[in-house]
């Protein structure tokens, strides 16, 4: 199916049918589980690469698709992708491929729906690059082009067949994603936080915001997704002007409020740069135990008092377990954090 007939496809299920079901939790679930490791910065997107990370992923998806299936509504699955940017894949060592890697682990799934392969539309996510609590890490329109498009050009390839941003909290970043999304041809949808006044995090109102993107987009998105909360809805006719709240919901079935996900995604955010700054720092004592070698190599077999101390300290070095401790003491940091806040959530 090619990039036009993709988004002729989306627009006629979003018209023709009252109901399209999405994707409910996926890391919820996966956090629960005993036997699954989130990626400390890339949360559940590296367990493609790992057999039981994906057959975990796999189930959970499929557990949707059937509620869809068994009542022949059309579904939206996504994804894994939501930290899957360049930055974060090349600090975290992982397969490059991995946002094509993850749409291709979809349409397997897919595939294998006789008969209902034309109801399961998949997209393919992107998330902010900072924190999507603090619009003051968010990036300037320049910058958010540059940033995403690797991504977002992975995606593409991997087949997806719209493409969402998620949890932008800053207008001007919507807009630098939103330019490289509508090079690709594909359906987009971009999904902001919103804070209890109704606007974007960074202060913007949610329809001035709408309204910038399609000054700076020749193809507006496909539409627009927000977080549950109350909104006050304007329309507007020349001098004329009326309003209405209208109020969002949670899923009735899922116990979470605003308080438990905020708490949850600062808790990624610290964690995730926890976790970068341990690489970084065990990265340099490995650098300098190979330097240490090199030393301790030299002065092998010398007689000189003043160098077999040195060989001797230099080995002493190379010997120590730091590295294993540091990572051993950061895993106990994840595990308590982890417990924290699923307690507070329940």
């Amino acid at each position: 199916m090619t990039n036009s007939n993709k988004y002729q496809h989306l627009q006629k299920l979003l018209t023709d049918n009252d109901i399209i079901l999405m994707e409910a939790a996926i890391v919820e679930r996966l956090r629960r589980s005993e036997s699954i490791d989130l990626h400390p910065s890339l949360v559940h997107a590296p367990l493609i690469y790992d057999s039981n990370g994906r057959e975990a992923l796999k189930e959970i998806y499929n557990s949707y698709i059937r509620i869809a299936r068994n009542n022949n509504i059309p579904i939206i699955i996504c994804t894994p992708t939501w930290r899957a940017n360049q930055e974060r894949v090349i600090d975290a060592g992982i397969d490059p491929k991995i946002n094509i890697d993850s749409a291709k682990l979809l349409i397997e799934l897919r595939e294998k729906l006789d008969g209902f392969t034309d109801k399961v539309i998949i997209g393919g996510v992107v998330g902010c690059k900072n924190d999507c609590y603090k619009p003051e890490e968010g990036l300037t329109i320049e910058k958010a082009e540059k940033f995403h498009e690797w991504q977002i050009t992975q995606l593409v390839q991997g087949g997806v067949d719209f493409l969402i941003a998620e949890t932008l909290p800053m207008v001007d970043e919507a807009v630098g994603i939103a330019k490289v999304m509508e090079k690709s041809g594909l359906p987009y949808i971009l999904s902001f936080v919103i804070s209890r006044d109704g606007n974007i995090l960074d202060g913007t109102p949610l329809s001035e915001a709408i309204f910038r993107i399609d000054d700076f987009t020749s193809i507006q998105p496909a539409g627009y997704m927000v977080m549950p909360g109350d909104y006050k809805v304007v329309m507007s006719c020349g001098d004329q002007k009326d309003s209405t709240m209208i109020r969002v919901s949670f899923d009735p079935r899922v116990e979470l409020d605003i308080k438990a996900l905020e708490a949850n995604e600062k808790m990624y955010n610290e964690l995730s740069r926890k976790a970068q700054a341990l690489s970084k720092a065990t990265s340099r004592l490995q650098e300098s135990r190979a330097i240490l070698t090199r030393i301790s190599d030299q002065v092998k077999g010398k007689d000189d008092p003043d160098l077999i101390e040195v060989g001797e300290k230099t080995g002493a070095v190379q010997d120590s377990p730091i590295p294993e401790k540091l990572m051993s003491t950061f895993k106990g940091i994840l595990s308590t954090q982890v417990l924290k806040v699923l307690k507070s959530m329940t």
